[in-house]
C-alpha cells in the first residue's frame, strides 16, 4: 500500500510532462539555477524488523540546487544528512518483551522532478541514493518478571545494514512566502537493507519507511 502511494507521487509529474501540460524547456533568464537550504526532521520505521509506527525521530538538513525548465517545472538535487532508524519502546505492563533502538545515519542525494501547480502548491517525485555513514543498535530483553536479562539480540537486529541505499521519494510543498516553503516527503527503500526478522513481519527484507517534515529556503538571483 505504501509503495503504491509513493509510486503515484513519483509518476504523476512524469505523466504531467508527457501529456504536455507543462512545457519542458530551459528558461532563458538568470534564474535557471536556485540554491536550496533544507532543515527538518524524520519520522521513521523499518519494515521487517517487527514494530510498527513512525516512532523513531531523527534530524534532517542540507543544501541543494534547483534547476528550472519552465515557470512551473524544475529538477532538484540535494545533499542531505538524514537520521533514520527504528525503535521498540518498553511497555511496562507487558512482559516478557524486547526493547531496542536502531540508528542509521545517511548522506542522501534526492533527485526529484518538481511540478508547481499554482503559486502555493508543488509536488515532487524521484529517487534518492544514500550512503550509510553511522550505524548503532541497542538491545535489551526483559523476562516475565520485568527484569532485564543478559541476552543476545536476534541476528536480524544486529547484522550490519547494507552500505548503500536507493529509495523512491514523493513529496508536497506549500509556499508560505516567495522563498520559503514547508513540506512533507515520503521515502521508501527499493532494496532491502538487511534480511527480515522471520516470524516478526511478512516483509521479504527490511526496508526504510520514512516521512520527513521540512522547511525549505529557496535562494534566487532576484
Amino acid at each position: 500500500m505504501t509503495r503504491s502511494i509513493l509510486m503515484l507521487f513519483v509518476v504523476t509529474p512524469i505523466f504531467a510532462l508527457a501529456e504536455g501540460k507543462m512545457p519542458f524547456h530551459f528558461m532563458k533568464n538568470d534564474n535557471v539555477f536556485q540554491g536550496i537550504i533544507t532543515i527538518g526532521f524524520n519520522t521513521c520505521q523499518i519494515d521487517g524488523d517487527g514494530p510498527t509506527g513512525y516512532n523513531y525521530i531523527g534530524a534532517l538538513g542540507g543544501i541543494g540546487t534547483n534547476m528550472k525548465f519552465s515557470k512551473n517545472t524544475s529538477f532538484s538535487m540535494e545533499l542531505l544528512y538524514s537520521m533514520r532508524g527504528s525503535v521498540q519502546r518498553r511497555i511496562l505492563e507487558k512482559n516478557p518483551q524486547e526493547v531496542f533502538k536502531i540508528s542509521t545515519d545517511y548522506i542522501e542525494v534526492p533527485l526529484c522532478l518538481n511540478i508547481k501547480y499554482n503559486k502555493a502548491i508543488a509536488i515532487s517525485g524521484g529517487l534518492s541514493p544514500g550512503v550509510l555513514i553511522r550505524y548503532k543498535s541497542v538491545y535489551q530483553y526483559y523476562d516475565y518478571s520485568g527484569l532485564p536479562q543478559n541476552s543476545y539480540a536476534p541476528i536480524c537486529l544486529i547484522v550490519n545494514p547494507r552500505k548503500y541505499d536507493i529509495s523512491a521519494v514523493g513529496g508536497i510543498d506549500y509556499f508560505i512566502k516567495e522563498h520559503f516553503s514547508i513540506g512533507a516527503r515520503f521515502l521508501y527503500s527499493l532494496i532491502g537493507i538487511r534480511p527480515t526478522c522471520i516470524g516478526r513481519s511478512r516483509a521479504r527484507a527490511q526496508f526504510h519507511n520514512m516521512i520527513s517534515f521540512k522547511l525549505t529556503y529557496n535562494i534566487s538571483n532576484k
